[in-house]
């Protein structure tokens, strides 16, 4: 292989520790300007994650303590996707990363400010000849769809068929690759519920698939 492409969330580091560093730090502005603690508030946020589901926690969060009127919902979504997060990669990750030679390439989706703060939280462009983040491109970028793994690609000067990819959702990570040539790796995570978004799609299974990344390390440097 002459290049090995990964996606972000859930892949290289867990998602979890954004999704909590966001509820903390919208915790924070909240207990400054309605009351309450800050804790307490993170606490009542991960709750109704695992409740409700991404998408409406701060919506049922204002709604039930009747500050809908007072904070605007657009502010809490500012401080949860620019906050500056701490994370840490997946131990099997980091080893992988660190063992291969060949040029790295990173496809991930998402909001832009959000995806390029995890990429600095994580110490990644460094280590990656090529990053892509779809939404940069635009909404009609964002996986499943081939795009981002072109554009990936061309910045690598690599081929699809010289090249692997390695992420872990079958309902949009794979079927782009694999059209294009490019062989892939599925790492099975064990997520906290509710904290990775779920994906509807049609599944499109791996050509490998482990439950650790350091397991697929012949099959990348093949």
């Amino acid at each position: 292989m002459r290049a090995v492409l990964f996606d972000l969330d859930q892949t290289l580091y867990p998602e979890a520790d954004f999704v909590r560093g966001g509820f903390r730090a919208v915790a924070a502005h909240l207990a400054s300007r309605c009351g309450g603690t800050a804790g307490a508030l993170a606490e009542e946020m991960d709750s109704i994650l695992r409740r409700e589901g991404r998408g409406r926690v701060f919506d049922v969060l204002l709604a039930r303590h009747g500050w809908s009127e007072h904070v605007a919902l657009e502010t809490l979504l500012h401080l949860y996707r620019t906050h500056v997060p701490e994370l840490r990669m997946h131990a099997d990750a980091a080893e992988l990363l660190a063992t291969l030679t060949v040029p790295l390439g990173l496809v991930t989706d998402g909001h832009p400010t959000a995806q390029h703060h995890k990429i600095a939280a994580l110490g990644l462009a460094s280590r990656f000849a090529a990053v892509v983040c779809t939404a940069d491109i635009g909404a009609q970028a964002a996986k499943p769809a081939a795009t981002g793994f072109r554009v990936c690609l061309e910045r690598l000067g690599v081929a699809a068929t010289d090249a692997v990819y390695v992420g872990d959702d079958p309902a949009k990570d794979f079927a782009a690759p694999r059209a294009l040539g490019m062989r892939t790796v599925r790492v099975v995570r064990q997520i906290e519920s509710g904290f990775g978004w779920v994906s509807v799609g049609v599944a499109t299974e791996a050509d490998l698939v482990v439950a650790d990344l350091r397991e697929a390390k012949s099959f990348l440097t093949q």
